[in-house]
């Protein structure tokens, strides 16, 4: 099944929609933490610290997304197949 023949259940979206949140609360909470323990006291400026944070989560993010998706895609529970309907 592909993406062309199949639908996604509402389920499946909502578990996707989720999961996906939970991770990202978890992997930006870590990062921040580390972020903040590894930076010396004196580079510690609330705009320096927003910024590394910032990097990190968008620059990690993108491919943790696409390595989340090519998981999801692998997963058959909540597919509808349109041929079915």
């Amino acid at each position: 099944m592909d993406c062309l023949t199949t639908l996604e259940s509402r389920r499946r979206s909502i578990a996707k929609s989720l999961l996906w949140r939970l991770i990202g609360i978890v992997w930006t909470w870590v990062g921040a933490y580390f972020i903040l323990l590894l930076t010396p006291q004196k580079f510690r400026s609330a705009s320096l610290m927003a910024t590394a944070i910032v990097i990190y989560h968008h620059s990690t993010r993108m491919i943790m997304y696409y390595f989340y998706e090519r998981i999801w895609n692998k997963i058959r529970w909540g597919r509808i197949d349109k041929d079915n309907l």
